[in-house]
């Protein structure tokens, strides 16, 4: 190109929204060829481009990005974290004129919209992909995700409860060595798993925090607990920055049919005929929300890309298509609702930082409205005839172990317990008076048995998550 001057491209090796990747500009009197593929593939694009009446050229790929990236809403339920590989894609652009030698350009691109001062490479390196609230109400039902973007391969993300007291417990929930779009499970039924305490001695809420190698905390998501009504309805939506939100629908959801009734008549009868296209379309109503989230909802409803429903009951994915929604919610501060309009299918609006409700402030008022965590342990007793207990079959990999006694004063002679019917002991304890459980980990599907000479103890209970 020796007679062109390229006046703006993308940075090489730099990471863009999808409505952020710079134009590139060309000053010339040459016509230009440009070519576009990924970097491990071959050209999807070859265009020819003549300068205007003022020797310029301007060229956009941006239809052509969207058709390379993609979110895809984890609908299998057997994990727990996975790479969303089709989030982040590298292109490579070649310039060519009809003199010289062409110039070719690589940049990555994400399946993402954004507005912000920032860099959409700064902004996803400390947020979460995400514009909810930064305090989210949830319950034990509800199927929560987190997306994130790993640039270096070496984040920690750690979930943090808070004892009653406020002392804090950490727990780690990923940590990542890989570069790329991360799609965690955070949903409380999953981490209050992970945690060596019960929700009893809980706080009703508890935070995701991300760190970088350095232990520096990028960006932090509360979420507050609260009891489930049975009036709950749960839709996953791709949002606007290509990450994956819950929204938690408490209003009524209402079966809505398009249906065209035809009918014939042959010789003295009327029958019915099928040959119309008839869509079954629900309207869900979203329930009251804080009229400061009306822009995530509005982002959400309005997003158009892939949806689906979950119904806890049987951790099952319907994917749907939101045909229409009535979003009409003012600024005033009160309690406020909307609603939308879906059908299912077979086959699946920016919102900028500066508008992100709340200014990611954790506000303690939000706590004050927490609920007592649930309880979905499953609780065995046994008592200790002879100083030994009937053998315990435990579907789970950690046990809480708790123990009567007799009286306040607690012998020290140990508990000992185990494994599969063994004659050797896998390990013991010595009973107090803490009442704190003891921590036993085994094999899924093992057999316990605990025994005993400290007559003080009168029987085992042991709890789990099935």
């Amino acid at each position: 190109m020796n007679s062109s001057d390229i006046t703006q491209k993308p940075t090489a090796d730099a990471t863009y929204a999808l409505n952020t990747v710079p134009e590139i500009q060309i000053s010339t009197t040459e016509t230009i060829t440009a070519s576009i593929k990924l970097v491990d593939g071959s050209n999807f694009f070859v265009g020819t481009y003549i300068p205007d009446f003022s020797n310029k050229v301007y060229i956009d790929f941006a239809d052509l990005y969207q058709s390379k990236l993609s979110t895809a809403i984890p609908t299998d339920g057997n994990y727990t974290e996975l790479f969303n590989a089709n989030y982040r894609k590298k292109f490579t652009v070649t310039l060519q004129g009809t003199t010289g030698s062409a110039v070719t350009v690589s940049y990555y691109v994400c399946n993402a919209k954004i507005k912000s001062s920032s860099t959409f490479e700064e902004w996803s390196g400390t947020h979460f992909l995400t514009n909810q609230a930064v305090e989210k109400f949830t319950n034990y039902e509800s199927k929560e995700f987190l997306s994130y973007l790993d640039y270096g391969g070496n984040t920690k993300l750690k979930a943090r409860f808070y004892e009653s007291d406020s002392t804090p417990v950490d727990v780690n929930v990923l940590l990542n060595d890989t570069a790329g779009c991360l799609i965690v499970d955070v949903s409380y039924s999953r981490l209050i798993a992970l945690a060596n305490q019960l929700p009893t001695g809980l706080k009703g809420y508890y935070d995701l925090m991300l760190y970088n190698s350095k232990d520096v905390l990028l960006a932090t998501q509360r979420y507050v607990y609260r009891e489930a009504t049975g009036k709950e309805k749960y839709f996953l939506f791709v949002n606007a920055l290509g990450g994956i939100d819950t929204m938690i629908c408490t209003g009524n959801n209402t079966l809505m049919p398009e249906s065209t009734h035809n009918i014939g008549r042959f010789g003295n009868l009327f029958v019915a005929i099928d040959d119309t296209d008839d869509m079954r379309t629900w309207e869900q109503k979203t329930g009251w929300f804080e009229h400061k989230q009306r822009n995530w909802v509005y982002e959400l409803l309005l997003a158009k890309k892939e949806a689906v429903k979950y119904d806890p009951d049987n951790a099952s994915f319907q994917y749907i298509v939101v045909t229409s929604s009535d979003i009409s919610v003012s600024d005033e501060k009160r309690l406020t609702d909307a609603s939308f309009k879906y059908i299912l299918t077979e086959d699946s609006a920016a919102v900028g930082d500066d508008e992100t409700p709340s200014n990611n402030v954790i506000h303690n008022s939000t706590v004050e409205k927490e609920e007592e965590m649930a309880d979905t342990t499953i609780s065995e007793e046994e008592p200790l005839i002879s100083g030994e207990t009937e053998e315990i079959t435990v579907e789970a990999t950690k046990l809480f172990v708790y123990y009567e006694t007799t009286s306040d004063t607690v012998s020290s002679e140990p508990v000992y317990y185990y494994i599969n019917g063994s004659s050797t002991a896998a390990g013991s304890f010595v009973p107090d008076n803490s009442g704190e459980p003891v921590i036993i980990e085994i094999e899924e599907g093992q057999t316990i048995t605990f025994g005993t000479q400290n007559t003080t103890v009168s029987k085992i209970i042991v709890r789990y998550y099935a």
